[in-house]
């Protein structure tokens, strides 16, 4: 059996920084990491950035690896290879509804090879509940976590801390705050005793299938914008700072 790790967080919580200063850690104690990212529009960024860290990484773009990629997810878990001593770290969309995406981990054939799956969820202090109609996307993240890990502690004084740490205790009391080498600690000790834990149980895949819920209550879509010459500074300043709130995320 081969760990599985659900790295989640709302967009731009930290999720890929946290993922990146831990897989060196893993091959630092011979547990090598096979990577699965996933992204609305093009996961290959980020996967570019960690290709040097991991045994192998394998990028989803194009829908929330709870909706829209679930089948290719699955697939891709099915015929990942996974060399002995492994774990499988998932970081999903930054908008992934949690609970759908932990029920048919757990109950998908496809995840067969795998532990059943331990959630991470990373919160940043700063702008937690301050997503506008998304808190509750972010509440759900939380909600369903293994563990907790505040980030941005630098843009959080100790009153707004306290406060956000007080309101996932009273959200998710029995999901353990960690830090990123307590975490990673966690991850080599799971890896180390994974081939001893018994074989899974599932239900069908028709089971599982049939309680997805398609995202009913959010959407989200993306835009790549290709830029063919360097951009002028002043005047990309100025385009971020006037999109509108229904933008949740914009990187490069």
């Amino acid at each position: 059996m081969t760990p599985l790790v659900l790295l989640t967080g709302f967009l731009g919580a930290g999720k890929t920084s946290f993922l990146r200063a831990m897989l060196p850690r893993l091959v630092a104690q011979n547990i090598p990491p096979v990577v699965i990212l996933n992204d609305y529009q093009n996961a290959h960024v980020d996967a570019l950035l960690l290709r040097e860290l991991s045994f192998s990484i394998a990028p989803i773009s194009g829908a929330c690896v709870c909706c829209g990629s679930r089948d290719e997810l699955m697939e891709t878990l099915e015929a990942l290879p996974l060399p002995p001593n492994a774990v499988l770290l998932l970081e999903a969309n930054g908008t992934a509804d949690t609970l759908e995406l932990l029920e048919f981990l757990a109950a998908d054939r496809r995840a067969m090879r795998f532990t059943l799956p331990v959630q991470i969820n990373v919160v940043d202090a700063r702008r937690w509940q301050q997503r506008h109609w998304n808190n509750g996307i972010e509440l759900g993240q939380a909600r369903t976590a293994t563990f907790l890990s505040l980030t941005h502690r630098d843009e959080a004084d100790d009153a707004r801390w306290n406060e956000v740490r007080d309101a996932l205790i009273a959200l998710n009391p029995q999901a353990r705050f960690t830090d990123l080498e307590q975490f990673t600690n966690e991850i080599i000790a799971l890896a180390r005793d994974a081939a001893s834990q018994p074989d899974r149980r599932f239900v069908s895949h028709a089971t599982a299938a049939s309680h997805h819920s398609g995202h009913a209550e959010h959407h989200f879509a993306a835009l790549e914008i290709p830029l063919t010459s360097p951009v002028n500074a002043d005047a990309l300043l100025k385009f971020l700072n006037e999109l509108p709130l229904e933008v949740v995320r914009a990187k490069g």
